[in-house]
């Protein structure tokens, strides 16, 4: 029986339902599984009905500890974050490893470290482990993706090539096509074979009947909904949506559902006038909590157009994908991986939340509605035919299968890196 070890810091965002969806792969079945994290991650209601399927074990981190991973504003305070982490993973392995062998580690977030172990070594020793990295931008100009040019983009492709130097790393994923895309043309081939697309997946729902759901919302039947999902927070671009839906420009039949933990900013917003006035008309619904598969599925029966016109964050959206996957068109900001993505398969509309007129513009053709629902929902979920659950534990279960029947090869020093 293999023994793997599952690592993650992060508690919050998409990891807990990654976490979910990783255990449930197929190579975790008939092995002993140890999941380290934090004790909030364990405490998740994404984690509570297969608690059966893993071990836990709780990483403690001291105060100091907690102080360095709170700190990104510098680049010191992101070397002493990538160190901490590192050694914080070594501490963890040897401890499970010094009970019995670990045959494999999976890093649900490789970001963590990964920059520490281009410079040093793996924080698992000889143990063959693998990641999925989400933070990687240095391609984006490149390949056509709209974003800040990091300063330090040279040095950022350095380090991740020399990180998939390590001998022991059986390979990366990555939720980004256009790191693959890049990797293509700008890698050496076996650098290449190493990164390795892991579509953002998403639970498959059987939609309840809309108008059920409308009803049970409070929304009126013949609403057009824009739906703002997840974490509710500046970054969303809630404002905008809100302050352009309140406008007297805006068609009156457009409604806003805010579903989601919404951040104290946002709540104090939402007591505003411009929120108040949405409300007294029906044109406001905000749920401010956790929600769970059930209501998600409510939710996406309700929506005509998920809003993913977010401000500064330029990676790429899971919740971009529950849309495409379900077939509802996306307002999707310009900037970052989802406005490629939306350049490339078309499936709704581009919006700069920065510029209120292109928002109101949005809203207004939603209002109209000429068919673009349709076709564009259509497009959507051939776009996204491959982010399924089953699909992504498949090339999980391949990469760990693998791992076992492939042998350390001597590659060039990172020196030679082109």
């Amino acid at each position: 029986m293999k023994r793997i070890l599952i690592t993650t810091l992060s508690t919050t965002g998409h990891v807990p339902r990654y976490v979910r969806w990783i255990l449930g792969s197929e190579v975790f079945r008939n092995a002993e599984v140890i999941l380290a994290a934090r004790s909030e991650l364990f405490e998740h209601a994404e984690l509570w009905d297969i608690a059966e399927s893993f071990q836990p074990y709780i990483v403690d981190l001291s105060p100091r500890q907690e102080r360095v991973l709170s700190k990104m504003s510098s680049m010191a305070d992101q070397v002493r974050r990538q160190f901490t982490s590192w050694k914080i993973w070594r501490r963890v392995y040897d401890k499970v490893n010094g009970e019995a062998k670990v045959d494999f580690v999976f890093m649900v977030s490789a970001d963590d470290c990964l920059e520490a172990v281009s410079l040093t070594v793996s924080p698992f020793r000889k143990t063959p482990w693998t990641g999925i990295t989400y933070r990687q931008r240095f391609h984006f100009a490149r390949v056509g993706v709209i974003a800040p040019m990091p300063r330090d983009s040279a040095v950022r492709e350095w380090l991740f090539r020399r990180a998939l130097h390590n001998r022991t790393l059986a390979g990366m994923f990555t939720n980004d096509e256009t790191l693959v895309v890049y990797a293509s043309s700008h890698f050496k081939l076996w650098e290449c074979e190493k990164v390795i697309q892991l579509p953002d997946p998403c639970v498959d729902h059987v939609l309840p009947p809309t108008a059920g759901a409308r009803q049970s919302l409070g929304i009126a039947q013949d609403a057009k909904v824009v739906l703002a999902y997840g974490a509710i927070a500046e970054r969303k671009g809630i404002r905008s949506l809100i302050e352009c839906a309140s406008s007297p420009q805006c068609p009156s039949n457009i409604c806003v559902l805010l579903a989601g933990q919404q951040s104290p900013e946002i709540e104090e917003f939402l007591a505003g006038e411009a929120s108040s006035s949405l409300q007294k008309q029906g044109r406001l619904v905000a749920i401010n909590r956790y929600i769970s598969d059930s209501e998600e599925a409510a939710l996406l029966a309700a929506t005509d157009c998920m809003w993913v016109g977010y401000l500064g964050f330029y990676m790429m959206s899971g919740i971009l994908v529950l849309a495409s996957r379900h077939g509802i068109p996306c307002l999707v900001s310009e900037c970052g991986v989802s406005g490629y993505l939306m350049r490339k398969y078309q499936f709704g509309l581009t919006v700069d939340p920065d510029n209120k007129a292109t928002v109101l513009a949005a809203l207004q053709e939603l209002s109209n509605d000429s068919g673009m629902l349709a076709d564009t929902g259509r497009r959507a979920m051939a776009a996204f035919s491959r982010h399924s659950v089953p699909e992504f534990r498949k090339l999980i279960s391949a990469m760990i299968e693998r791992a076992g029947t492939i042998k350390q090869i001597s590659r060039p020093k990172p020196s030679a890196l082109a």
